[in-house]
């Protein structure tokens, strides 16, 4: 076998050594959906799942500080029903409405399942800092 061959050989199997390295986590990481992922306490485990991330505290975030804030509504019903009130319909994506309400609104409605405060759609993100469009200094 000459020293042409050789490199050929080498060059190749440097390769497909890659390309398998390469594909093995993403294959792994395919695989695991649906397992358990962490001990609860001793002997039980939780899966990870749509429903379990859908119910997650999301209402921890950023809250304007003035007397408008954007919610995410999810159920219908709840929609309607905070339109009939003070609610003022922002965007309609379907499966959600974004409803801007007012502080009393929030507080009733903020730990209910399904409304998540959304005041971060009040902010033009910039360089320099971001600007809550509700506030007067905007």
């Amino acid at each position: 076998m000459n020293n042409k061959s050789r490199w050929q050989i080498a060059i190749i199997l440097a390769l497909l050594l890659s390309s398998i390295m390469w594909e093995l986590p993403m294959r792994a990481a395919s695989q695991d959906k649906g397992r358990p992922v962490a001990a609860v306490e001793e002997g039980e485990t939780a899966e990870v799942s749509e429903q379990i991330v859908s119910e997650m505290p999301i209402n921890s975030g950023y809250e304007s500080p003035g007397n408008s804030h954007k919610i995410q509504v999810r159920d219908a019903q709840k929609a309607k029903e905070l339109l009939s009130g003070s609610g003022k319909l922002v965007a309609s994506y379907g499966e959600f409405q974004i409803i801007e309400v007012d502080n009393a609104t929030l507080k009733k409605v903020r730990k209910e399942v399904g409304v998540e405060l959304r005041d971060e759609y009040n902010l033009v993100l910039l360089n320099s800092g971001a600007i809550d469009t509700t506030t007067e200094e905007a």
